[in-house]
């Protein structure tokens, strides 16, 4: 369960950077008088960056993080925890496969105007419900983290051992030490 929940650990510390990144960015925006503001266009990027990494950190294909999948697998004894993920799936599910559908569509036909501007065109509609999943989908995250010492009450030990064992510098220093 290591490796699947460092993977996760990894994507969510970057998804709340491009958050804060496009939060920072938005507070300098200022609206011009011809043309767009060259902040607007980074903003949108940032936003895309985000909705992409929360796509991946809900994602439906079995071999990716899904941190609704990891939540139930390490709590599934708890029905009160158990209870409370399943509300929260239900309240922001809909924004959740939203942003999945713009990764999917921005990201596979960039090339089709047509498709891309129809995605743009149903974020722009959906913006209040995609904000409030994507806030409320950090804070789950977040609270999984804050767990991290039930999940893995040994943490620092095991995230010791794993990076030794998959860490190519620490295997060339070894290598180089014993030529």
């Amino acid at each position: 369960k290591m490796p699947l929940y460092l993977s996760f650990k990894i994507r969510f510390i970057e998804a709340v950077q491009f958050a804060k990144l496009r939060k920072d960015t938005v507070a300098l925006c200022k609206p011009v008088e011809y043309g767009h503001d060259c902040t607007e266009h980074l903003v949108h990027t940032l936003q895309a960056a985000l909705y992409t990494w929360v796509a991946g950190l809900n994602d439906e294909d079995s071999r990716s993080v899904n941190v609704f999948r990891l939540w139930k697998e390490f709590f599934e004894s708890d029905a009160p925890t158990m209870q409370k993920l399943d509300e929260a799936i239900a309240e922001i599910g809909l924004g959740l496969d939203l942003i999945r559908t713009f990764r999917n569509s921005h990201g596979a036909h960039a090339d089709r105007f047509d498709i891309l501007l129809g995605t743009h065109r149903a974020l722009q509609e959906n913006q209040p419900l995609i904000e409030k999943s994507v806030s409320y989908f950090l804070e789950i995250c977040e609270a999984l983290v804050l767990q991290e010492q039930l999940i893995f009450p040994d943490f620092a030990a095991r995230l010791e051992a794993f990076m030794r064992a998959h860490n190519l510098n620490d295997a060339f220093r070894c290598i180089a030490a014993s030529t």
